[in-house]
């Protein structure tokens, strides 16, 4: 009996990490065309930067307010301000960065990559085992990216500086990763304290930095990139992510973003016309190879884990 329970329970929690993880990729894939295409066309960085966290920021206000006494608890707001100096402001700002010094195909797979690498390595340094099939994912992974790197399409001296800048966000990403399945949070409130503690901290960079200043595009744009940048991305996608983080843990996780490059050229070329070339497309494939491996590896321990389980209540 116990045993049937505990296939539905992890049957259930798998279902649902899956669909928070589809929810998360597309809202992921979306918001990389659309911040690329307002880089594109007259925003700067830290304009998106300030939409998404101050403005974000300004809406959960509100609910921070009306449920004020539910978490008054100063751990509440420590791990919020170190969620929001992780997934924040600079997290927010180095992948605007990024994407206005590189090609398209750069943020769509270098900051899943990074990410996913660099919650393996943290994950194996505290003590998780590294299987064979990660190794060899990951060498793909690496390789794809040395190829994509090399393109003929990356002979731009500042693509190096949005390489550096997609690695530190993969840094940061990963670091959010863990800590949400380590730390025990109350989800909604959390992500809402979050947001406003970005809004706070980033809010006097914005006024203060020369290069900040509404640019003169239409309202419509403004207000496209609101919803993208502020719902979307700070709200949505952590929401989404934390959640797919709780039913499947940080590792499997981490390899969600496996589908965000299909996905984002996809909608590049679909939406805005965007060209690829050949070398760029061999480098996604073979990159997206290297996410499969990882991807399936995961899907057969956590596969393999509740087994054992079963087999231990059968005894």
């Amino acid at each position: 009996m116990n045993t049937n329970n505990s296939k539905k329970t992890g049957k259930g929690n798998l279902a649902k990490g899956l669909g928070y993880g589809l929810v998360t990729v597309s809202c992921w894939g979306a918001l990389n065309i659309s911040t690329h295409n307002a880089l594109q066309n007259g925003f700067l960085p830290n304009d998106l930067t300030m939409l998404r966290y101050c403005v974000a920021g300004m809406i959960c206000l509100p609910f921070v307010i009306i449920n004020y006494r539910k978490i008054a608890k100063s751990s509440f707001w420590l791990r919020s301000t170190v969620f929001a100096l992780l997934a924040g402001p600079l997290y927010g700002w180095l992948v605007n960065k990024g994407m206005q010094l590189t090609p398209l195909s750069y943020a769509s797979v270098m900051v899943p990559t990074f990410t996913m690498v660099i919650t393996m390595l943290l994950l194996s340094r505290m003590g998780e085992k590294v299987s064979k099939a990660q190794v060899i994912g990951t060498l793909v992974i690496v390789f794809g990216l040395y190829s994509l790197i090399n393109s003929p399409s990356s002979s731009e001296p500042q693509s190096n500086i949005g390489v550096a800048a997609f690695l530190l966000a993969g840094v940061a990403w990963s670091s959010f990763t863990i800590l949400l399945k380590r730390w025990k949070i109350e989800l909604v409130s959390t992500i809402f304290m979050m947001n406003i503690v970005s809004g706070v901290i980033y809010f006097p960079v914005y006024i203060t930095n020369v290069h900040s200043g509404l640019s003169s595009l239409p309202i419509e744009h403004w207000v496209t990139q609101i919803v993208v940048q502020s719902v979307v991305a700070s709200i949505v996608v952590v929401f989404t992510f934390a959640n797919a983080v709780k039913y499947l843990g940080a590792t499997l996780a981490s390899t969600l973003p496996a589908l965000i490059p299909l996905v984002s050229i996809s909608l590049a070329i679909v939406l805005f016309e965007q060209t690829i070339t050949i070398s760029e497309l061999l480098a996604l494939g073979v990159t997206s190879v290297g996410f499969v491996i990882c991807t399936l590896n995961k899907h057969q321990k956590a596969i393999q884990t509740r087994r054992d389980l079963a087999n231990q209540d059968s005894t």
